[in-house]
């Protein structure tokens, strides 16, 4: 797979103008032939080989008449190969993060892939009711639990006989994943292993699942768990399940809501802490929280701003459903969620204070190019007194590219593990704009 060097994909500006670097195709060998993929910052283990996927991609066995589901597809290479295969049948794609299915609609109309459905869903979160198929593969995710929900969706989701494939990388912990995916369908094995990672595959036969596959909580929803052991009894597993936990914060008590997989779900960070205890929010201030994970930020900013609106986004489905809750809870009537892209569905609007933690890795290896791309991006949506609030890791780089972006650059507050920031007077203006897409996009 030919890839660009890392440097190639940081955010560039022309005078003051903003300048999106965007996509990047790239050629990927499976199966005798050659298959391009889209990519783009925001994609979990950009610039890398991804050898899990293309082990996924040569190992899945689909005939002409199957339906087939990819859960966490990715840049959607494995979705391509299976659209391939089943050429009368049908193919449904479907990932958490907002970026893999605009990556995987550009991949699969690069390939010619017809009857294909992409969904913005984690496991089967939003997928429509009553779907069955012939065969589900799983990318396993970042996250011992949110592996374990694509594993139980993938079973429930199988028609009797159907196949199941599981793939990921033995530093990811797929080793445990096979495990866990052999005690529920009972026949789990290995069908390669090369380039440090791994694929194995089951038949979906309701007889060979190790228990009973159906939790009690979902009869009796107050019946606990048999065992906290046992992956597959947690209430979690219910996609309209939140974990709540209750915070402190600026001498108020909030309600927070959350999914595994969402950034700092089991409870308030420090880093999220400090943030909202450095911002200055004006009464009528139109405020975005940038990367919003639980809302919890958005939420507080609201609170400040009650003569104003916040708008909460992020590219997680689950974190967009955890801070819909949030708002809700809380009683924030003020507040608009909205599925984006870094700040693409929000970038015809101005905006008195951006606030934001963002992400700083992704995959495996430190990398902070992303929250990069979130400064000059909130940059662009500022009004021109606007300000910015971001947090970051004291040994992460934000004052260069605070600096290109903002006149005026103070740090707001600082301790032995974070800096606050604040960016005043941005220099940065978009040089072009796209309309935000939608979060479901159907091909053939």
């Amino acid at each position: 797979m030919s890839r660009p060097s890392q440097a190639s994909w940081r955010r560039a500006t022309v005078g003051n103008r903003l300048v999106d670097s965007d996509w990047r195709e790239t050629t990927v060998a499976v199966r005798g032939r050659s298959w391009e993929v889209f990519e783009k910052l925001g994609l979990a283990g950009l610039g890398e080989r991804d050898h899990a996927a293309e082990l996924l991609a040569a190992d899945v066995e689909v005939d002409r008449a199957d339906h087939v589901l990819v859960l966490s597809c990715g840049a959607g290479l494995v979705g391509a190969v299976a659209a391939s295969l089943a050429v009368d049948g049908e193919v449904v794609l479907a990932d958490a993060n907002l970026v893999a299915v605009e990556a995987a609609r550009r991949t699969m109309a690069a390939n010619g892939a017809q009857r294909v459905r992409v969904y913005h869903s984690m496991g089967a979160s939003q997928l429509p009711v009553g779907l069955t198929f012939d065969v589900v593969g799983v990318r396993a995710p970042k996250g011992r639990l949110p592996t374990i929900q694509l594993i139980w969706d993938a079973f429930r989701l199988l028609r009797p006989g159907g196949r199941f494939y599981l793939a990921g990388a033995n530093d990811e912990g797929i080793q445990s994943a096979f495990e866990r995916a052999r005690r529920l369908f009972g026949n789990f094995a290995l069908v390669e292993y090369r380039g440090g990672s791994r694929v194995g595959c089951a038949i979906r036969d309701r007889l060979s699942a190790a228990g009973d596959p159906e939790p009690a909580w979902r009869d009796n929803p107050t019946t606990e768990p048999r065992e906290a052991t046992d992956d597959f009894a947690s209430p979690l597993l219910d996609h309209l399940t939140f974990h709540e936990f209750q915070c402190d914060v600026v001498g108020r008590s909030y309600r927070v809501f959350s999914r595994p997989g969402v950034f700092s779900w089991e409870r308030l960070d420090a880093g999220t802490r400090a943030l909202i205890e450095a911002m200055e929010v004006g009464a009528r201030d139109r405020v975005l929280d940038l990367g919003c994970g639980t809302g919890i930020v958005g939420v507080v900013a609201a609170d400040h701003a009650r003569a104003g609106d916040v708008y909460l986004v992020d590219a997680h489905v689950d974190a967009l459903a955890s801070a819909e809750r949030t708002a809700s809870a809380n009683g924030r009537t003020n507040c608009l969620v909205v599925a984006s892209d870094s700040t693409s569905a929000v970038q015809e609007i101005r905006f008195d204070v951006v606030v934001t933690n963002p992400p700083f890795h992704l995959a495996r290896h430190a990398d902070y190019d992303l929250a990069i791309k979130f400064i000059f991006d909130a940059a662009a949506v500022l009004r021109p007194t606007g300000r910015l609030y971001v947090v970051g890791n004291r040994f992460l780089g934000y004052d260069e590219p605070l600096a290109k972006a903002f006149a005026s650059v103070r740090i707001a507050s600082a301790d032995q593990h974070y800096r606050v920031f604040v960016g005043e007077t941005p220099r940065i203006e978009r040089a072009h704009s796209r309309q935000p897409r939608a979060r479901s996009t159907t091909f053939g």
